[in-house]
């Protein structure tokens, strides 16, 4: 039982240094490619061997403001690799400055927020909140239509909020 133990501790610790190597360490060096090199990024799949999935943990820091932030996250989503089960974009991309993940987008909208360079802020922004999910797939938006435009306009001011203070110091 001894040896079989240490078969299987050493299995799991080979398999996880692996998925370091090949996964991790790759896609963390695309996403260092951005512009904003000194907020700290580490990304890796989801439950470390889900290849339609990627976490992406996002270190709060005074380099994030509100201004910055959804440039950044422009930024971050242009340089975030394909997925490594071929060349498509993750399923389900998820940001978080803890353990798990607290916001998401769809794979579509992870790179269709990649490819706004050029865009302004304001239109950045706008697809941010029109495309975010939280951690269990619910939009923290209300849908067009619902609600009166200065009220989903305070809403989503809301959102905004939240979001520039989840990713910066200023918590």
């Amino acid at each position: 039982m001894k040896w079989l133990c240490l078969i299987l501790t050493v299995l799991i610790l080979a398999a996880m240094f692996i998925n370091y190597v090949l996964v991790d360490q790759p896609i963390v060096s695309g996403m260092r490619l951005t512009a904003y090199t000194k907020v700290p990024v580490y990304a890796h799949l989801g439950g470390f061997v889900q290849t339609s999935a990627l976490v992406i943990h996002i270190l709060p820091s005074q380099e994030l403001t509100s201004a910055k932030l959804a440039d950044f996250l422009q930024d971050l989503a242009h340089s975030t690799p394909a997925s490594p089960s071929g060349n498509n974009p993750f399923d389900v991309v998820s940001l978080t400055t803890g353990w798990t993940g607290q916001y998401s987008f769809t794979g579509d909208a992870w790179k269709k927020l990649g490819d706004m360079a050029g865009e302004n802020d304001a239109s950045k922004q706008a697809t941010l909140l029109d495309q975010i999910r939280d951690a269990s797939g619910q939009a923290l938006v209300t849908p067009n239509g619902v609600l009166d435009p200065a009220t989903q306009q305070a809403e989503r001011d809301k959102v905004w909020a939240r979001l520039v203070a989840y990713f910066t110091k200023q918590r």
